[in-house]
């Protein structure tokens, strides 16, 4: 005999009378049943949940003790089911179909970690089928396809759940009466709150949701949502006349998804690394999908039973396996400016859709353009708005005209169509891609030796802000020269590295000697373009003889430290004359003293006592201009400038300077190592100066 609470007179009534409709009615208000246990160690209770629910009688309540039971639950009456502590009571699938199935009105189930259903179809942690008016609550819910499975069910109640690592975290069989539940935004989804809206009449969703739903809303805007994760970021159904605008969704099961939802306008997101759709359409019509940015999902847009929409200047790239998908049945949807490029699969993707108007797009390297088994979709605009840009179209424009006829006389049409199959084709295609801007160019960060010699220099960069979010460039190309140019000229092209590269080592550097290199960093778009970063990469090579130096460093360094700055010199001394407090500093690698000289940067010349054959060989970003304060008196400074033709006589023009010396560098030498420099002598990237001023000024010296 199993341990059991003896139920009320009501409930004993009832059961004789055998008036079941009327329990299903009266039993959640009114009636208190028997409690059967599960698990805790007691003798007298039941050791499986499905044995204590088979027992059960409608009105009772199973409660179960904290511990771990691997079972599928089958609840075909209305009870309480009931956990110890969600955390340590546990209701394990072993990974394959449902874990706990409802079949039966007003049950509550409460208390408890379900996880580890099935992760295909509707395998869920949770299902309720064809049942009304049932309670989950303050369960947390895992590892499973879905988390909890609303299927053709009404009056639900959802609240206080916590859902983790599910591939879908709600689901509503067509969702068609979602507006009946109440879910609210006490669940979670990986931690971050569910923000549910139903019948809202206008409205903002808060800055910090985690996950938004809207079921039968009207007038709400989403925006400024940063969605990560897991699970569907942003799902309307049975919605009209909203808007989801920029918003950032990444990494999730699906990113933003229309379902039996018609006018809402979705704009300007970014939608990256979905397992499904990017953005998702399923029976609904008359809206706007414009101006997204929707890279590295399975797929890019899809459609599915959708008419009647607008899908315009688009970004779709990299998706697994196609950009835009037409699937069953969607019709006299128009597909226009879009950009296509770099998807698996295909481009367009046209299943069973009939009487969609796709023209002025780019299509772009895709893994295979189009396909479109249907005669009834147009491909071009007429003549002379024109079709589509078509990567790999073979043919030429000599000629114009509806009949492409008139000739010669080229108009940016091709003349001959693109054929797609043996009864679709774009009859005008065009010969050059139409609203695909210049990619923004990448930010140089730094460029350093690597490791303690002048082997190899090492470029970093920012990537382009196009690179992930607009997906328009395809990698980074590396330029070289021995001359300094602000625009690049004659640069060779010595690298290229495809997206979404932020370094390279150029191993060849050591074939400078004592010429020096000079780097560009460009970011490469779809069509071959280049946009380069503003800053410039250097190295720099000079020849150190023994005995004293008066050197500078003429890059800027990501590490200014001595140590770092002279690594390739041999040296025993290093000293330098501070103006602003009109003192000497000086660092003894050997002895390990140092008296104040502890950096060197690219305004600064330095005094080094050169021990050994050594060459001064330093890495940076070339500086675009630079300020030096000049103190009433000497300064000891460099020449941070690529300039050929800067003499001493312009460094007196721009500030007044009386007196200028360098480092003497023919013997015989003066005791000093010094001597005045005349006015027609030619300053030098890597020399130290000495530069004696009346009066404090700022010398602002160009890169060239």
């Amino acid at each position: 005999m199993r341990l059991r609470v003896e139920k009320t007179a009501l409930v004993t009534v009832l059961l004789l009378l055998s008036v079941f409709w009327l329990a299903v009615v009266v039993l959640p208000g009114s009636v208190r049943g028997a409690t059967l246990y599960v698990g805790g160690g007691n003798p007298g209770n039941y050791t499986t949940i499905q044995e204590a629910i088979d027992d059960a009688d409608p009105g009772d309540t199973v409660y179960v003790f904290a511990g771990t039971y691997y079972e599928h639950i089958r609840i075909t009456k209305t009870i309480n089911l009931t956990g110890e502590d969600k955390n340590t009571t546990i209701i394990h699938g072993n990974g394959y179909a449902v874990v706990v199935n409802v079949f039966a009105d007003w049950v509550n189930i409460s208390g408890f970690t379900v996880a580890h259903a099935g992760s295909t179809g509707g395998d869920s942690g949770i299902r309720l089928l064809r049942v009304w008016n049932c309670s989950i609550t303050n369960n947390i819910v895992t590892d499973s396809g879905i988390s909890i499975f609303l299927d053709l069910s009404y009056e639900a109640t959802v609240t206080n759940n916590e859902m983790k690592g599910n591939g879908i975290f709600i689901n509503g069989y067509l969702l068609s009466h979602w507006n009946t539940h109440t879910i609210d935004e006490s669940n979670t989804v990986d931690g971050r709150p569910v923000r549910y809206w139903k019948n809202v009449a206008g409205g903002r969703v808060p800055l910090d949701a985690g996950q938004v739903i809207l079921a039968n809303c009207t007038g709400v805007l989403v925006e400024n949502q940063d969605i990560s994760g897991g699970l569907t970021g942003i799902r309307l159904s049975f919605s009209s006349g909203n808007v989801v605008a920029n918003n950032t969704l990444s990494n999730g099961s699906g990113g933003i998804s229309l379902l039996y939802s018609d006018d809402n306008i979705v704009t300007s997101n970014a939608v990256s690394s979905s397992g499904h759709s990017g953005i998702g359409l399923f029976i609904s019509m008359n809206n706007s999908i414009t101006e997204n940015k929707v890279y590295g999902n399975g797929f890019g847009i899809g459609l599915g039973d959708s008419n009647y929409n607008y899908i315009a200047r688009n970004n779709v790239s990299f998706s697994t396996w196609g950009g835009i998908i037409l699937g069953e049945n969607p019709g006299n949807n128009t597909i226009v400016n879009n950009t296509l490029f770099s998807n698996g699969g295909f481009g367009i993707h046209s299943n069973v859709s009939n009487y969609n108007r796709i023209y002025h797009n780019n299509l772009i390297r895709n893994g295979r353009q189009v396909f479109d088994p249907t005669h009834s979709n147009s491909w071009d605009n007429g003549y002379p708005s024109g079709g589509n840009y078509w990567s790999d179209y073979a043919g030429v424009d000599n000629c114009s005209g509806p009949n492409q006829d008139v000739c010669p006389d080229p108009d940016g049409i091709g003349d001959t169509p693109y054929v797609i199959d043996f009864d679709s084709r774009d009859r005008y295609p065009l010969m050059s891609p139409s609203g695909i801007v210049q990619p923004r160019p990448p930010v140089l960060l730094r460029a350093e030796l690597d490791g303690n010699s002048s082997d190899s220099v090492v470029l970093e960069w920012s990537p382009s802000p196009d690179d992930m979010e607009a997906g328009l460039v395809t990698g980074y190309r590396i330029y070289r020269n021995t001359q300094y140019s602000r625009e690049g000229l004659e640069y060779e092209p010595i690298a290229f590295l495809p997206r979404p590269a932020s370094s390279f080592v150029d191993s060849y550097a050591e074939q400078a000697d004592s010429i020096g290199y000079f780097y560009r960093v460009c970011a490469v778009d779809v069509l071959n373009r280049s946009s380069c970063a503003i800053g410039q990469a250097g190295m720099s090579t000079h020849p150190l003889s023994g005995g004293p130096n008066l050197v500078s460093i003429p890059l800027i360094q990501s590490n200014e430290s001595i140590e770092r700055v002279l690594q390739t010199v041999e040296y025993d001394k290093a000293w330098y004359y501070d103006s602003l407090d009109q003192e000497w500093k000086w660092h003894m690698p050997f002895k390990g003293y140092r008296r104040g000289l502890w950096n060197l940067n690219h305004t600064m010349g330095v005094w080094v006592n050169v021990t050994g054959a050594s060459r001064l060989t330093v890495a940076g970003v070339v500086p675009t201009q630079t300020s030096i304060h000049l103190f009433k008196g000497w300064n000891l400074v460099s020449f941070p400038s690529f300039k050929t033709s800067y003499t001493v006589a312009d460094l007196k023009d721009e500030t007044g300077a009386t007196r200028v010396e360098g480092l003497e560098t023919m013997p015989p030498w003066p005791s000093s190592r010094l001597r005045v420099l005349g006015d027609a002598e030619v300053l030098q990237a890597g020399d130290g100066y000495w530069v004696r001023v009346g009066a404090d000024t700022d010398w602002i010296i160009q890169v060239s």
